[in-house]
């Protein structure tokens, strides 16, 4: 063998031993850099994984990666010797999102006079039901175009007590509900009907709702309460002389109020707030027994009687004039105990404000 050769020969058996000693030795320096740097990353109290920090090396290089990548490198850098360190690869850990539960939704519409149509998603049929039932209570028919989604985790329960006033109370309404939030417009048919409804709306309120309220009143003209307002307590009247043991009127020679006297007042005072423009005049009467001066006197203290309680019980007192006509104006046959009765009496004359 000639000396070129050998030479070349022996040139291939040292680098063969070099990428033997790459091979063998490389990953034995990565191993031990590994385990020296991950234990100063604990040491530091940095998990090894990808919320704290990993490392990798090539050879003695060494790069840092995680969402704590730079801490972990601050910690590797002067404790693990004999590593080159890489700038640290700072890696976002995705933040596990979550869906929702579905929220209930519900709108109710009028269609006609007669029908009303729900649509919506709802959790349960129970609660389906409660709001048609409320809907059926004030005699309207329903369409139903709600869906059931068992998935939905929020109980409805206690909103369907705004559906039947909604409906009974005003000419125009619209309801629903959107995950926690109720929306309602209204107008009310009178400012009693619009109480009826803000009741309800502020007993769902305090439940916990969210209630976002649109709500106007219809405004009477002043001639078509004053028909309506004495046209109502006509009827009261006229209802309670019907009625065996409910009559309004007194005791003789008393101006005091008896209980049937002060059950019929209180419907007087509903209508009366029902159509708050009118004024009453209230007059009393009285039957034939005794002498004229002192009947006239007690009528016009029976009338004040009557208006010293709807006074009490919220009628402005400027909306109520009051005047006696003793046992001139008899309704019926002083000379029966029926008669004398009926005789002693009030009655309300309705009439414009200012006059």
């Amino acid at each position: 063998m000639n000396r070129s050769v050998a030479t070349i020969v022996g040139g291939a058996g040292f680098i063969a031993l070099l990428a033997a000693a790459y091979f063998w030795f490389i990953p034995a320096i990565e191993t031990d850099l590994t385990i020296k740097a991950e234990r100063e990353l604990l040491a530091a109290d940095i998990s090894l994984d990808e919320d704290g920090a990993t490392v990798d090396f090539d050879g003695r290089i060494g790069t840092v990666t995680g969402a704590d990548a730079d801490a972990g490198l601050s910690a590797v850098r002067s404790d693990v010797p004999g590593a080159v360190w890489n700038k640290a690869e700072v890696r976002e850990v995705a933040t596990p999102t979550t869906t929702p539960p579905p929220e209930p939704t519900i709108t109710m519409m009028r269609q006609g006079t007669r029908t009303v149509v729900f649509e919506g998603v709802l959790g349960t049929e129970r609660e389906e039901a409660a709001f048609f039932g409320a809907a059926e209570a004030a005699g309207l028919e329903v369409v139903d175009n709600v869906a059931i989604d068992e998935e939905i985790e929020t109980d409805t329960s206690g909103i369907e007590s705004i559906v039947e006033p909604l409906l009974v109370s005003a000419d125009e309404s619209e309801f629903s509900l959107d995950g926690n939030i109720v929306e309602v417009a209204a107008t009310a048919k009178d400012p009693v009907e619009a109480e009826i409804i803000e009741g309800a709306l502020d007993s769902v309120e305090a439940d916990g709702w969210e209630i976002d309220r649109d709500l106007d009143v219809v405004v009477l003209p002043e001639s078509v309460q004053i028909e309506k307002l004495q046209d109502e307590i006509n009827q009261i009247f006229e209802l309670a002389r019907e009625i065996e043991g409910e009559s309004p009127n007194f005791g003789t020679s008393d101006d005091g109020l008896n209980s049937s006297a002060t059950g019929i007042l209180d419907r007087v005072v509903v209508a009366m707030r029902r159509y708050p423009l009118p004024v009453a005049d209230i007059v009393g009467h009285t039957d034939s027994i005794g002498d004229a001066p002192v009947n006239q006197s007690l009528s016009e203290e029976r009338a004040q009687a009557v208006a010293t309680y709807l006074t009490e019980n919220g009628i402005g007192a400027e909306r109520l004039t009051v005047g006696g006509r003793g046992e001139t104006e008899p309704i019926a046959d002083n000379e029966t105990e029926q008669g004398r009765q009926e005789n002693r009496r009030v009655n309300f004359v309705v009439g414009r404000s200012g006059n």
